[in-house]
């Protein structure tokens, strides 16, 4: 019996470039695109604007560190941060990258590969 296949996520709306800078130090999920992205985007010290894929957040280090290794595995570069502020302190991440466009399609392959619904986040160091 064939299997059928994932559902593609809906498009997400525009953004522009402007409303992409405009970027503060307590992070917000990202959920729209930007329309126009050719180059990276610096910001005022002159580093280029970059983004991460939340893809979880755990109590267990362990199931955290499976997760991590299984994105690793198939590809993705993938990193452990504890957050003492959060419920579930231990949050797993994939980026960072400078191209939100790209970013924004690991988001989509995620999804459609192992159904993880992700959050995109401004990343600084």
């Amino acid at each position: 019996m064939p299997i059928a296949p994932i559902p593609s996520l809906p498009p997400l709306p525009q953004v522009t470039i402007q409303e992409a800078q405009r970027v503060t130090t307590v992070a917000q999920p990202m959920t729209r695109t930007l329309k126009e992205h050719t180059a990276p985007q610096l910001d005022d010290t002159g580093l280029p604007y970059a983004w991460i894929l939340q893809v979880g957040t755990f109590d267990d280090r362990q199931k955290a560190q499976k997760l991590a290794n299984k994105l690793v595995t198939i590809g993705y570069y993938a990193f452990i941060q504890e957050r003492e502020h959060l419920n579930k302190p231990i949050v797993v991440y994939v980026g960072p990258k400078i191209d939100f466009q790209r970013t924004q399609q690991i988001k989509h392959e995620l999804y459609n590969r192992l159904n993880l619904i992700t959050e995109i986040y401004p990343y600084s160091p």
